[in-house]
């Protein structure tokens, strides 16, 4: 998670989820190899833009403008990063 995010959160009394499912998430992955290692990567990063994309989306739609400005300016870039990674599996 970006420090900025971070900051933007802390600064408006904001708690941020737990990171332990995502945690668990990389464990499994550190347990896998070639291929199977490849394939299970790119499915967790089709998924992980998949939901940033909503998250992001939603937050587009904001009263506070930072966290608007910072949503919609944050979009065409998870939007590359998931066409990227539908295109490498």
């Amino acid at each position: 998670m970006s420090g900025y995010i971070k900051k933007m959160a802390l600064f408006r009394d904001i708690n941020l989820p737990d990171q332990s499912d995502e945690e668990k998430e990389w464990n499994k992955l550190a347990s896998l190899s070639g291929k199977k290692f490849d394939r299970r990567f790119l499915t967790m990063v089709i998924d992980d833009r998949k939901r940033d994309l909503e998250l992001f989306r939603k937050a587009a739609t904001s009263a506070d403008p930072d966290v608007r400005e910072f949503a919609e300016s944050s979009i065409p870039v998870i939007e590359n990063h998931l066409k990227r990674a539908r295109e490498l599996k």
